[in-house]
């Protein structure tokens, strides 16, 4: 009972902090947009950080399937 109430509460907060952002953004539009990005950042990163991290998931996921050979039952008739 508690927990619903305190998500009830939560997502009205969350409902006013998007309406003041966007009646601030009328007015001030620089810091509106300063406020919504402390929630939910941008990250940016270079090719190299990206092919990187792309060959890391790569050979991650080679390394996984070597070892999902699976055995097959016997059937005994």
């Amino acid at each position: 009972m508690y927990q619903s109430w305190l998500q009830d509460q939560e997502e009205m907060h969350k409902t006013y902090k998007s309406y003041a952002l966007f009646m601030g953004s009328f007015f001030n539009w620089d810091m509106a947009n300063r406020v919504s990005k402390q929630d939910d950042p941008d990250y940016a990163t270079s090719d190299k950080e990206y092919e990187e991290s792309w060959e890391m998931v790569k050979n991650f996921n080679d390394n996984e399937e070597e070892g999902l050979h699976r055995r097959r039952r016997r059937v005994m008739e």
